[in-house]
C-alpha cells in the first residue's frame, strides 16, 4: 500500500551495512572513500566507489536532491548510485533493490 513508503526512512541504515550483510558481488573493487569525498566535494555523509558505480549517503532526501545530476539514480531518497560503467539492467536492479530493502528493516 501507499501509506507502507510513507513510513519514516531508516537513515541509521548505511552503505557499509549494506554491503556487509548483501555482499553485492557485481560491484568489483569496493572501497570506502567517505574521508576523500564526503564534506570536500559533497555533502555527503557515506561514499562507496567501485569499478562500476559510485554510491553516496546523505543526511536527507533535501541533500541527495541538490547533488544528484540527470544520470544517477535516487533511491529511499538519501541514496544517490552513479554508474561509472555499462552495467545490466538486471545488476542494477539488484543493487537498487539492496538500496531499497535496507531502508525496510523494522524495528522489533
Amino acid at each position: 500500500m501507499d501509506h507502507e513508503r510513507k513510513r519514516p526512512l531508516r537513515h541509521e541504515v548505511t552503505l557499509a551495512g549494506v554491503w556487509d550483510t548483501e555482499a553485492p558481488t557485481i560491484l568489483t573493487s569496493q572501497r570506502d572513500v567517505t574521508s576523500e569525498v564526503c564534506g570536500v566535494t559533497s555533502t555527503c555523509v557515506e561514499a562507496s566507489k567501485s569499478d562500476q558505480a559510485e554510491v553516496f549517503r546523505y543526511a536527507s532526501g533535501r541533500d541527495a536532491s541538490k547533488e544528484k545530476i540527470e544520470t544517477d539514480i535516487q533511491v529511499r531518497e538519501i541514496f544517490i548510485i552513479h554508474w561509472t560503467a555499462d552495467v545490466s539492467a538486471e545488476d542494477k536492479s539488484f543493487v537498487q533493490d539492496l538500496l531499497e530493502s535496507s531502508a525496510n528493516i523494522s524495528d522489533e
